[in-house]
């Protein structure tokens, strides 16, 4: 039996493979009612998985997970070397967080903190001098973000037709 509160941040591992997409969609299902027109959670978390293994290699990513006894209860992903891409940017590359996910019984134990430290810390080690990510507005987990130090840059905006 798991101890309540007992959990380490690691390095992912390909035997994490599945605990990582269960987790990619249920962060996707919990963002649903903030945006209608996302897919399920099922439907898109394998593809997205594949996805981000791919960005990972290309743009020097790591991921790292949250396990509590043997069970993987978070991850976060982060590329630490995201050029920027427009001609009125900075030079240089950028750290991007492109996922960040606690799964709802172990929210609140500290865990998102520790992710993004571990996050951040890859990304200081990669030579990254930025750290950026995307948060929809509604998402709860915009004041951890901000507990932390990120800061608002960039607002997008929509209209929907």
């Amino acid at each position: 039996m798991t101890d309540a509160f007992h959990y380490t941040i690691r390095a992912f591992d390909t035997d994490d493979a599945v605990a990582v997409q269960r987790l990619i969609a249920e962060l996707q299902d919990s963002l649903s009612p903030l945006d209608e027109s996302l897919p399920p959670g099922a439907q898109m978390a394998s593809a997205y998985y594949a996805q981000t293994m791919e960005r990972c290699r290309e743009q020097a990513g790591a991921i790292f997970v949250a396990d509590a006894g043997g069970e993987v209860v978070g991850f976060v992903v982060v590329l630490t070397r995201v050029p920027f891409a427009s001609a009125d940017a900075p030079p240089g590359e950028f750290a991007f967080v492109t996922d960040l996910a606690v799964t709802e019984a172990w929210r609140r134990r500290g865990i998102g903190t520790e992710l993004l430290a571990a996050a951040e810390n890859a990304a200081r080690s990669n030579g990254a001098r930025e750290l950026r990510l995307d948060v929809l507005v509604g998402n709860p987990a915009i004041d951890l973000y901000r507990q932390n130090g990120l800061t608002e840059y960039l607002v997008t905006m929509r209209k929907r037709f």
